[in-house]
């Protein structure tokens, strides 16, 4: 996480240093652009979003957009049976997934000229945020799924778990956790033609929900989410 955040930072103070404005640079009235998002809450991939600019004045534009992320507490570590290849997270009791939706302000720094340069934005945005807590099923050497139950010390052995369940298999019933979520960024566009997008963004998003998500069993669980991201973009604007 320490490594993520200091690059992030790194970026923010390059850009401020070293970037210069494009002359020649051209206006868009809309634009919509789609991405993947890597951040220090989730695993290798955080998962997805989608974002619809309009030009509000000059260099100023409204945002509209939605994520949906897969936040994983820092304690969850993969364990692979050998008999049978299969992964599990021993101790997980839930997952959660966050659905955000978002409005905010683009404001561009740096325009970029037609088809060279690069276009640099600062970014503000908020907005409710709405969490799944879905439970964590495991697979037992009896060839049982079942729900992972704190209270069931098999449940916590080795020894008595192969796998975990199937993908999805506790979305039916998952608890929603209402919340509210804040984000502060720079985006970096580049790309060759007038109306593709293609680039990243990066910087820090804090998501607050009104209880405690459980994540893992005996560990130290929370209801706020501080998070350094990356979220590499494509898209079309006109």
């Amino acid at each position: 996480m320490k490594k993520s955040t200091i690059l992030i930072i790194s970026i923010f103070l390059l850009t401020f240093g070293a970037v210069n404005a494009q002359q020649g640079g051209y206006e868009y009235l809309k634009e919509t652009r789609w991405g993947i998002n890597k951040n220090t809450s989730s695993g290798f991939i955080g998962g997805i979003m989608i974002k619809h600019s309009i030009q509000k004045e000059g260099r100023m534009y409204h945002t509209f957009g939605v994520e949906l992320m897969n936040i994983t507490h820092p304690n969850e570590s993969g364990i692979r049976r050998r008999e049978t290849g299969s992964l599990f997270k021993l101790g997980k009791q839930n997952y959660f997934y966050a659905l955000r939706a978002q409005y905010g302000r683009d404001l561009i720094l740096f325009k970029k000229a037609p088809q060279q340069g690069a276009q640099v934005i600062v970014m503000l945005a908020g907005g409710p945020s709405f969490g799944f807590q879905s439970p964590y099923f495991i697979a037992l050497k009896n060839g049982r799924n079942v729900k992972y139950d704190p209270n069931n010390g098999q449940h916590r052995s080795i020894e008595n778990i192969i796998g975990s369940g199937k993908l999805f298999q506790g979305l039916p019933e998952s608890k929603i956790i209402l919340g509210a979520n804040i984000k502060l960024g720079l985006s970096f566009e580049f790309g060759i033609f007038k109306n593709a997008v293609t680039g990243f963004e990066a910087g820090f998003l804090l998501d607050a929900y009104t209880q405690e998500v459980i994540i893992m069993d005996r560990a130290e669980n929370r209801s706020v989410f501080p998070t350094s991201f990356i979220t590499v973009f494509w898209g079309s604007r006109k």
